[in-house]
């Protein structure tokens, strides 16, 4: 294992995110399980230049392997069922530690068999549950770093997210087939039937409120987690960066007239980029809403909004605002924000408005844009998750609300969300 020199920090960082922003992509739980960790196994290898790895996954005490790359179909058929507990690599989940490995001295000679010499094990967990095991190795003996491996753990930690939130979409993709069957069911069905199938459709509502629910919330710990981390890094990074110049001003000899003008230069980018890396950190957890409220949040978000992307915005408040529950506001505000971020990027608006009506016993919020609109039913016809349109949705249920889009070409589109004001928790 080789360590990297000072002369290597900035591209190290930058590799790092990169690194980061990839798995992030590439862990896409709307996908489907499996095809979720083929790319995300994909998406590392590339990105690490490793040769080799695969992703287990915990079940019942083993670690049972879901995909692999760069080994045989011998390797495949020995290793697919390693016991948690007594497996060499499994020691990473079990101690929730990366575990680097030699293969020539590892008490399993399958490794070795297909020519490793470096190997390293990374566990996957969602908070503090382990789901599963991320293992990279190389026939090279010195393709491992210490930096790859913080990349790697921090990996393991946005993998093992995506994995339960994999698992809960395809429960809730479950419980959406079975109460589609049970609502339209072959053939023509009796009176009594019908009611019976209604009461089916009744009763699985609570369990898919709550598997919706609970992804919902994951993506919001994601976010607050994501949000927490470029906090401590880049943003800290970014202010050292202005110290650091102001510094070097009072230093230079040579040319100081030039030089001061290209750092004043630079003094200027960097604050800029400190306030967009600022502005992403609020896109992913929002300060405002979770101190303020709902109203304060979404003013912010447009104005802010107005001035990045040029479309006039204007918010309207009807009634007297209440203060939300968490759940209901973070839901409320995403569907705003993805009604918004349609209007800019697909509709070519020129204006738009946000309405929060707060009459009792509702709130309704109605995100209106004079842009092209489009054909709902064509849209949803067309093969495609339509994640945007399917998580406004979700959002809206996982709250005892719905969403109605309303869109026609040439006449704009009108995104309505509309929840109780008090929701049971």
């Amino acid at each position: 294992m080789r360590d990297a020199g000072v002369a290597d920090f900035p591209q190290m960082e930058a590799r790092k995110w990169r690194v980061l922003e990839a798995v992030s992509r590439a862990a896409d739980w709307t996908l489907g399980l499996r095809s979720m960790l083929e790319r995300v196994l994909d998406t590392v290898l590339e990105t690490t230049g490793l040769e080799a790895g695969e992703i287990r996954l915990v079940e019942n005490d083993n670690l049972i392997l879901w995909t692999s790359r760069g080994v045989s179909s011998t390797f495949v058929a020995h290793e697919a069922c390693l016991p948690l507990k007594r497996g060499f690599c499994s020691l990473a989940v079990v101690n929730n530690q990366p575990l680097i490995a030699d293969p020539a001295t590892c008490p399993f000679d399958q490794c070795e068999q297909e020519g490793f010499r470096s190997s390293l094990s990374v566990p996957l967990r969602a908070g503090e549950k382990p789901v599963g095991l991320l293992h990279v190795a190389s026939r090279k003996p010195d393709a491992l770093w210490n930096e790859l491996i913080e990349e790697l753990a921090v990996s393991g930690q946005i993998i093992g997210t995506a994995i339960e939130a994999a698992r809960l979409y395809e429960q809730w993709a479950a419980l959406e087939t079975t109460s589609q069957k049970a609502l339209h069911p072959e053939g023509k069905a009796s009176s009594a039937l019908q009611e019976g199938q209604e009461g089916q459709e009744h009763a699985l509502m609570p369990r898919r409120n709550r598997l919706v629910r609970r992804l919902l919330e994951i993506q919001e710990a994601e976010r607050a987690r994501i949000a927490h981390d470029l906090h401590d890094s880049v943003v800290q990074q970014i202010t050292g960066l202005l110290y650091l110049v102001r510094a070097a001003q009072t230093l230079l000899l040579s040319q100081p007239d030039q030089a001061r003008t290209l750092l004043e230069e630079a003094e200027r980018t960097a604050q800029l980029a400190e306030k967009e890396i600022r502005w992403v950190i609020y896109d992913l957890h929002p300060v405002t809403l979770a101190a303020v409220g709902l109203v304060p949040a979404i003013i912010e978000y447009v104005t802010r909004y107005e001035a990045s992307t040029g479309l006039k915005c204007r918010v309207e408040v009807l009634g007297t605002p209440v203060r939300l529950s968490p759940p209901v506001s973070f839901a409320v505000y995403r569907v705003v924000q993805e009604a918004l971020h349609n209007a800019a990027a697909h509709a070519r608006a020129r204006e738009a408005r946000v309405t929060l009506d707060f009459t009792p016993p509702h709130l309704r919020v109605t995100v209106q844009d004079d842009g092209q609109g489009f054909d709902l039913q064509e849209v949803v016809k067309r093969k495609g998750p339509h994640i945007g349109l399917l998580g406004m949705q979700e959002r809206a249920q996982a709250i005892s609300g719905h969403v109605e889009i309303v869109s026609s070409p040439g006449q704009g589109t009108q995104v309505v969300i509309t929840v109780p004001l008090a929701v049971d928790e």
